[in-house]
């Protein structure tokens, strides 16, 4: 608790949250929570009972929105590195943001015919 109060501070009103707490815990008294996902099913399917606990929904969207893990943005800089090697460190930027789209939609552009693509540009290319 004192980490959120240390970093949230502006966020959450702690003095309430203290309050709404119990009240919570009363909203979740008859449902098997087991999960995070179990809490947010949960709180979509309540409408008025949650503006009886507005800090603790504030809370949980924090939650939301911290990523569990570092996993992505370590993929993402790994990704940046194969990309723009120091052989190709002349490519532009527009080139870059173009490879790394493609690579992030990698199921989907591996379905792209790609005879059927450079037919289409030689025929649009070809006078």
């Amino acid at each position: 608790m004192k980490v959120l109060h240390d970093v949230y501070s502006e966020d959450v009103d702690f003095d309430k949250l203290e309050v709404e707490i119990p009240i919570f815990r009363q909203l979740f008294k008859n449902s098997s929570v087991l999960c995070f996902t179990d809490v947010v099913d949960r709180l979509q399917n309540l409408t008025d009972e949650r503006c009886l606990i507005p800090n603790v929904m504030i809370i949980i969207y924090i939650l939301m929105v911290n990523p569990a893990t570092s996993a992505t943005p370590e993929r993402s800089f790994s990704l940046a590195r194969r990309i723009k090697t120091w052989q190709r460190a002349t490519m532009s930027q527009r080139r870059v943001n173009s490879l790394a789209i493609l690579n992030c939609h990698k199921d989907e552009t591996d379905k792209i015919d790609l005879v059927s693509v450079g037919n289409d540009f030689v025929s649009k290319h070809s006078e």
